[in-house]
């Protein structure tokens, strides 16, 4: 990476000595203690370019953290932001896909002990129990549904609605990451996430009928 490059690095990120692009941001004092964490990390990669375009992932990722802890989320993503801020990625994982084994089972419920207070009733009570309310759409997931519903029988049209299905999420899977595309619920995202020039130009695309932003 160009020193040029290095000096064009955006808020909250720095390389380590490792090379590694880093997002850092202070945990507010108010969910501090009860997080126990004084700064939220994210990798974001080695790549420039890659880390450019996990930066505004890392900006919503960490919204999402703060607004689990202050009740400003929907439960759903408030129950799993809780449980990777304690136990990490996969046990939230586990969680989303209904796979709580007896250790996470008494890890959830000592969990709730502890944020008891600092979020809502049903959060807490939840997070006691394992139980997650039904998941949002995530894009990936509206464009499959719309495929569904044009779906005609036809080999030939279903293949052009399917094709600028796929190409669709390609586009946005470029402009924003894979994460808030496959993994995000349509409802959590913000204007953060569309920060790059690709993003309205995807859209544009989808409206468009699969006219390439370009042409």
């Amino acid at each position: 990476m160009s020193s040029q490059s290095q000096d064009k690095l955006p808020k909250y990120v720095f390389r380590t000595a490792f090379g590694v692009f880093r997002f850092k941001r202070n945990v507010p004092q108010d969910i501090g203690a009860t997080v126990g964490k004084t700064f939220f990390y994210k990798v974001l990669g080695k790549d420039y370019k890659e880390a450019m375009r996990s930066y505004s992932t890392a900006l919503l990722e960490f919204d999402r953290f703060v607004s689990a802890y202050r009740n400003e989320a929907p439960v759903r993503e408030t129950i799993l932001e809780v449980v990777k801020a304690e136990f990490g990625e996969e046990a939230m994982l586990q969680l989303a896909r209904g796979q709580v084994d007896e250790n996470l089972e008494f890890a959830l419920m000592d969990l709730s002990d502890k944020v008891e207070g600092s979020v809502s009733e049903e959060v807490s009570a939840r997070i006691y129990t394992g139980s997650l309310p039904e998941a949002s759409l995530s894009i990936a997931e509206c464009i499959d549904r719309h495929f569904t519903y044009k779906k005609s029988g036809d080999e030939d049209k279903d293949r052009l609605v399917r094709n600028l299905g796929e190409r669709g999420k390609k586009y946005l899977t470029e402009a924003l990451g894979r994460q808030p595309v496959y993994e995000m619920p349509v409802e959590t995202l913000t204007r953060k996430v569309s920060g790059t020039k690709p993003f309205p130009d995807a859209f544009r695309w989808l409206a468009g009928g699969g006219k390439d932003p370009d042409d």
